[in-house]
Parts: structure tokens; C-alpha cells; sequence
């Protein structure tokens, strides 16, 4: 029988001043271990199993996951700022970022954005490496464990950041991250000018590389009239992407 299972991350998302209101000022959460669930049919795609991994790798899985929790200190801040959304940008006091048709489309009918930054912690990264040197395998699969870890903890803070602005009768767009849908990640420089020096420990190399490594950065969009447009990988032009949930149409396909 093939081993299924279902992935328990001991974390609670603790909200440090107990304050989630909608106003101008940093808001700082914690992971404290308790309530993060991950799906393993996640973990299996972005590891190249379109279905199901192969009985021994979910064993291997298991393991590094249950090896992992002691090394993820995960933290989240986020802040509200005024915006103004056009046709390819948007612009935040006198700070104009280029993202690109699609990403402003998502934006549209925001008043403010929720700019945020999570991070699962240098320990992690130091344990995730020290493995890729001992067992190749093993380090794949725990950079993997990482990845889908702090997309995870993202979602916890995006249900936050939406539950607080639903009580202000505020919807809220998906969140977006330069790097995608055309945006270009060097913008993560002007990304990080909004937020405070070294936030949540993160820093940005040169080339625009966060350490710790397993860190997400983004924005969402709040205001009244804005209509969320969900996720949709007609977005994407990249036809080999593992994490694709759909194909790109037939016409696009054969262009590559």
C-alpha cells in the first residue's frame, strides 16, 4: 500500500500586538507551532510527481519534515500604504514600480496595497544546505519542504491581512510578487525601500537574491470596488513549469 499522509507543521500564526486594525502602521507576526497544515499532493508536484511520489520518497518526505520543524522560525510583517494604480504601474508616495499590464489589472480599484515579507529563518537555510552536502536527495527535497513551507505561511498571513480589511467592508486581490507575470525582480529593491531595514532579517543581494532564501515578498491590493481576479495559469507563458494547475492554450503551446 502506498504510504499517504498528511503533513502537521506544529505552528500558530500569533499576531504580535494582537492589533490586526486598518491603519499606516507595521504589523509583526510569528510562527509558533501549531497550525500549519501542508498538503503532501503539493509537496509531490513540485517535486516532478504530477500525482503521487513513489513510496520510498514519501518515506524520505516524512522524515525531512519531521526534521525540519525544529529549524523554521517563521515570521511576517506587512504595512498599508496609499496607492495609485494605472494601466502598468502603480505608485506608492513618490515610488513608481513597473509592473506590467497583468499585474495592474489584479490591482485594479485598490485604494492601498498591503506590502509584506515572510521568511521560514536562516536556521533553515543553514539545515536545508548541510543536507544538499551530506545527501543530495535529501537536500532537494528539504530546499522543496521549504518552499512550499513559506507559501504556506504567506497564505496564513494573506487570510489575516483579508479577514481584518473584510471588517472594513475592503476586498483584497491576490497577492503579487515581482518576478511574476512579467514584473521584473529587480523592483524587489523599491519593495524593500517600503519596508524597515533588514525586516523580518531578510536582506537582498545585488541581483536581488533574499537571504534567508526561503522568504517571500509581495503586495496585495485593498479597496472597496476591486474585483478579485483568481489565479489563472493562462497568465503564465511558461509551458514546462511543474506547479502549471492548467495548460496554456494550443496556439500558445506551439509557439515553443
Amino acid at each position: 500500500m502506498p504510504l499517504l499522509f498528511r503533513f502537521q507543521a506544529h505552528s500558530q500564526l500569533a499576531i504580535a500586538n494582537q492589533s490586526l486594525y486598518y491603519g499606516r502602521m507595521l504589523k509583526t507576526m510569528t510562527i509558533d507551532s501549531q497550525d500549519l497544515v501542508l498538503d503532501e499532493s503539493e509537496v509531490f508536484c513540485a517535486l516532478g510527481y504530477p500525482h503521487q511520489a513513489p513510496e520510498p520518497i514519501q518515506v524520505v518526505i516524512l522524515d525531512m519534515w519531521q526534521e525540519a520543524l525544529s529549524h523554521i522560525t517563521g515570521l511576517c510583517v506587512y504595512d498599508h500604504f496609499p496607492v495609485r494604480i494605472d494601466q502598468r504601474t502603480l505608485t506608492v508616495g513618490t515610488t513608481t514600480f513597473e509592473c506590467g499590464a497583468k499585474v495592474a489589472r489584479h490591482l485594479k480599484g485598490s485604494l492601498d496595497i498591503a506590502v509584506f515579507a515572510a521568511t521560514l529563518g536562516s536556521d533553515f537555510d543553514a539545515w536545508s544546505q548541510a543536507w544538499f552536502q551530506k545527501d543530495p536527495l535529501n537536500g532537494y527535497i528539504a530546499n522543496t519542504l521549504g518552499s512550499v513551507c513559506v507559501e504556506h505561511i504567506v497564505d496564513k498571513l494573506e487570510l489575516a491581512i483579508t479577514e481584518r480589511a473584510a471588517e472594513d467592508n475592503l476586498k483584497v486581490s491576490n497577492r503579487l510578487s515581482p518576478g511574476y507575470c512579467h514584473w521584473d525582480v529587480a523592483e524587489q529593491k523599491k519593495l524593500f525601500s517600503l519596508l524597515p531595514d533588514r525586516c523580518c532579517n531578510i536582506t537582498l543581494t545585488d541581483s536581488c537574491l533574499m537571504i534567508p532564501i526561503k522568504s517571500v515578498t509581495g503586495i496585495m491590493g485593498l479597496g472597496p470596488n476591486l474585483q478579485r481576479l483568481e489565479y489563472n495559469c493562462q497568465l503564465c507563458e511558461k509551458p514546462d513549469c511543474i506547479m502549471r494547475k492548467g495548460q496554456l492554450p494550443s496556439d500558445t503551446l506551439s509557439e515553443f
